[in-house]
């Protein structure tokens, strides 16, 4: 990597400490206190290296190093796309993974790392299916930190996203984890 591409990284990085995740922001949730996508991505890191080590116990193959560089790097995209509204992507579909892909090509220049990001982005692998199961996990616990502050226009965002959880766990690579996230979903909400 040279230097030029290095400070352009960093950047990225740098950017995405700044940027709050528009889904917040639409439902009033002020700059000010708003989840950056970089705060966001480490929880994401952090719920990736947890799981894989519990599927990991229960004896699934997990490559923990996978987990965390795609959990480290979905996202990085965003630091030259921005954070998008869920209900345009979900209208551009497959358009904006492609967008995102091409912009960690001409960022990145590590084929090994654009081979991973693929594998995330076409939950190719146990891997991705864990940090996609991740990505979600955390946008859940946000939602519930801000209904426990009182900004009730974010339950939608819990709702939808608990959906996608509990059927990203009927796939039979995190089938094992259903038992320990299905509670951590209703501690979570016990606290709300």
């Amino acid at each position: 990597m040279d230097i030029k591409s290095l400070i352009k990284l960093v950047d990225a990085v740098e950017a995405l400490k700044l940027l709050p995740r528009t889904g917040w922001l639409l439902r009033g949730i002020h700059p000010s206190i708003a989840e950056t996508v970089s705060s966001h991505t480490y929880e994401v890191a952090v719920l990736g290296l947890l799981l894989s080590r519990e599927l990991s116990g229960l004896g699934r193959e997990v490559d923990v190093g996978k987990v965390l560089t795609m959990a480290l790097i979905h996202d990085l995209a965003e630091a030259f796309i921005g954070d998008l509204p869920y209900e345009l992507t979900r209208r551009l579909g497959s358009v904006k993974e492609v967008i995102e892909l091409e912009v960690l090509k001409e960022l990145i220049k590590d084929n090994e790392l654009i081979s991973i990001i693929n594998e995330y982005v076409s939950k190719g692998s146990t891997e991705a299916k864990l940090v996609k199961l991740c990505d979600y996990l955390s946008t859940y616990i946000q939602a519930i930190n801000y209904l426990n502050h009182g900004f009730t226009d974010v339950q939608d965002i819990r709702d939808r996203v608990e959906g996608v959880i509990k059927e990203l766990l009927l796939d039979s690579d995190l089938r094992p984890l259903s038992e320990l996230v299905n509670e951590l979903i209703k501690e979570l909400r016990e606290k709300n």
